[in-house]
């Protein structure tokens, strides 16, 4: 039997502001109520429930491990760091999909007039083997849980808006784009 468990790993982590694990610890656990406590923490890249099995343990592993290999200067990086902001959750397959389309915006120079469904959303279609609807759909829900996820005084600031809206997927999409358009 371990001496710590993970959550007084992660408060220690937190504690002492140990900066280099920021968004890099992934934590299994059957107990909703312990994940509810944490799921805001900026050390924690994404949580999953332990019936998920280990396939999906896997895979937020190897998605950690590609973040974490390009971080240093990539626009993936960026890109990451502002969806942490936003306590975007990453194991929801359509906060990958908002990462793509941002970065596919920004690689393609693609500022303004974005027209979502008719020229990104198609690209990912193709990639994942799945319809512009479905990437549409799981970038809607992955927006809209990170909306309840995040504080209203976070959402205000990001976004200059008043604290009952909601931010559509397209204006964290533009927003994003220009914070990273401004900041390169």
């Amino acid at each position: 039997m371990p001496e710590y468990n993970g959550i007084q790993i992660l408060k220690y982590i937190e504690s002492n502001k140990l900066e280099k694990f920021k968004n890099s610890i992934i934590v299994v656990s059957g107990e909703m109520n312990l994940i509810l406590q944490i799921r805001n923490n900026p050390y924690l890249f994404s949580y999953i429930d332990k019936i998920s099995g280990i396939e999906k343990i896997l895979e937020e592993i190897n998605s950690l491990i590609e973040i974490k290999e390009n971080e240093k200067s990539s626009i993936e990086y960026k890109v990451c760091n502002e969806l942490k902001i936003l306590h975007y959750n990453f194991s929801y397959i359509g906060t990958k999909y908002l990462m793509e389309t941002i970065i596919l915006l920004y690689k393609n120079n693609k500022w303004e007039d974005i027209k979502l469904e008719k020229e990104i959303y198609p690209i990912l279609s193709k990639k994942y083997k799945k319809s512009v609807n479905n990437i549409k759909t799981n970038i809607i829900n992955a927006t809209d849980l990170m909306y309840y996820d995040c504080s209203s005084d976070i959402l205000n600031k990001y976004f200059r808006i008043l604290d009952s809206q909601k931010p559509t997927p397209k204006a964290v999409i533009s927003t994003i784009t220009s914070k990273l358009k401004y900041k390169l």
